[in-house]
């Protein structure tokens, strides 16, 4: 449901931060009583969590709440420790994909609904929310992010209600999924280039690393589709002037170096503009170690609000935003923990593979997922937000829960006298096993 979900709760406390301090009560609970221990965590990211809590705390006594607000793009990250810690027990992981299994459907359902309901009629279909805000606001480029990582689930074999890489198994439940996929795909890449870009590298990524056969038949069904989109384009349009149709795809990948279209040159170059600023005041200016801080609107500052009531307070990049409130020191930091996770993902991908172990489809999913987040994150203003921090950084802890196990197929719990675990998925269901 997007921001409509994320705005539930009494300010400023919302969904997303209710979450996090249920989570975090709940892990202290289970440490204390024994269940967990500490995880193993990467030293890059307890550096760049680290250099931003002290940025942060800097900047609370001047500007309050606002600080806290604009730290989120860093506090979600909370949620990678959370997760890292709880999933290195294999059962739970195959809790996770029993549960992402009928997720995905629900998903698909929904996002191939909404689009049918904007194609069939421009009207707003949802009523306001106490807080003014509709009840769903989706943005198309986090819809791209879980089409990307359904899409990884479904080529993998994961649909099919095993825990493991079973790929091949083809049916109507697969044509179907495939074929939902398929639609939301060309309906939402037709209106935002970003989430496009990201869920064109994402399926990439899948197919450098996990190309099969039985890829063809998704790819034949999603071709198919284009070609009858093709012959009959849809004329309704959806926001700013865009239309559901393979030309504007093309025309939004063509925009990213220049394009005709004058609403799409408009925004890559009002983009382009405030990032050169950004790098302007911080790699050569006088915010190069400590950036502006968390706090400070950097639309006003930097002289880029479009929003009349002030709302916009972040380029929209993640990166660049990192860059701006934390320094170059903040962003090297942020950098080189995305480099050291998929470089150790990568690494553990292959030396899996090459031993047969089927556990690394699992790892495969996971950074096809995290790399549509990351690389959406460039385009729009999504680790600002719950609806983009906490998937990401809860990828990122799945990732490094599952890149830190040695063995592949039990948890690496520190000797401590009790049993180890070994996950079986079944359809629908996961029982455990000592071996």
């Amino acid at each position: 449901m997007g921001r409509g979900f994320a705005y539930l709760g009494l300010p400023p406390f919302y969904v997303g931060e209710i979450a996090l301090a249920g989570c975090a009560l709940i892990l202290a609970m289970a440490m204390v009583m024994g269940y967990l221990s500490a995880p193993r965590l990467p030293i890059a990211l307890l550096l760049f969590l680290g250099w931003c809590a002290v940025r942060t705390a800097a900047d609370v006594p001047q500007y309050g709440v606002f600080a806290l607000r604009d730290a989120a793009i860093w506090g979600y990250g909370a949620f990678a420790v959370i997760v890292a810690t709880v999933v290195r027990r294999a059962p739970y992981r195959a809790a996770i994909l029993t549960w992402y299994r009928r997720l995905s459907v629900l998903l698909l359902g929904w996002y191939s609904w909404l689009a049918l309901a904007k194609l069939i009629s421009a009207e707003p279909i949802f009523p306001n929310s106490p807080s003014g805000v509709p009840v769903v606001v989706v943005k198309p480029g986090d819809i791209a992010v879980h089409l990307a990582g359904i899409g990884s689930f479904l080529a993998l074999g994961f649909h099919a209600g095993s825990g493991t890489h079973r790929v091949g198994r083809s049916g109507l439940r697969a044509g179907i999924l495939w074929i939902l996929w398929a639609f939301c795909f060309l309906y939402y890449g037709s209106h935002n280039r970003g989430g496009l870009v990201a869920l064109l590298v994402a399926m990439a990524a899948l197919g450098a690393l996990a190309f099969r056969r039985s890829v063809v038949p998704a790819a034949a069904i999603g071709l198919a589709l284009i070609l009858v989109a093709a012959v009959r384009p849809w004329e309704r349009d959806w926001i700013s002037g865009r239309q559901a149709s393979p030309r504007q795809i093309l025309q939004n990948l063509k925009s990213l170096t220049g394009s005709e279209d004058a609403f799409l040159e408009g925004t890559r170059q009002w983009r382009l503009r405030w990032w050169r600023t950004v790098i302007d005041y911080t790699f050569y200016g006088p915010y190069r170690w400590t950036g502006k801080g968390f706090g400070p609107n950097l639309a006003n500052e930097d002289g880029f609000q479009v929003r009349p009531d002030g709302a916009l307070r972040s380029p929209h990049n993640g990166h660049i935003t990192i860059l701006a409130r934390t320094g170059v020191p903040g962003l090297a930091l942020w950098l080189g923990l995305n480099a050291w996770f998929a470089l150790r993902v990568l690494r553990r991908l292959r030396s899996w593979k090459r031993a047969g172990r089927p556990q690394w489809a699992q790892l495969a999913w996971v950074f096809c997922y995290w790399a549509a987040a990351f690389v959406n994150a460039t385009f729009d203003v999504y680790l600002e937000s719950p609806q983009g921090g906490i998937w990401f950084w809860s990828l990122l802890g799945l990732g490094i829960a599952l890149a830190y196990d040695s063995a592949g197929d039990r948890s690496t719990d520190p000797s401590d006298g009790k049993p180890r675990f070994r996950a079986v998925a079944g359809r629908g269901s996961w029982s455990v096993q000592t071996p």
